[in-house]
């Protein structure tokens, strides 16, 4: 369980190194992403539509938005794999 964590975590720190630069947000990005379960099929659009509900609520900017849907679909590309 702690190699899941902290690849997890390897996984995160990538995506920030790419997207703060552009003014991604480093606390939304690791909470979203830290928080999420492995993302299925059946997962997937409701992780998306949750990212909607919380870009709207808390007023993320594009590329925080960005950095969290790139996690998502990593770890749904991810769980594909596995399977």
């Amino acid at each position: 369980m702690l190699w899941v964590l902290q690849m997890k975590e390897n996984e995160i720190q990538k995506i920030l190194k790419e997207w703060e630069p552009h003014g991604a947000k480093r606390i939304a990005v690791e909470n979203f992403l830290g928080s999420m379960d492995d993302i299925t099929e059946e997962t997937r659009m409701g992780t998306k539509a949750n990212l909607m509900m919380d870009a709207n609520l808390y007023r993320w900017n594009w590329a925080t938005c960005m950095a969290i849907t790139e996690g998502i679909e990593k770890s749904y590309a991810d769980n594909k794999e596995r399977q």
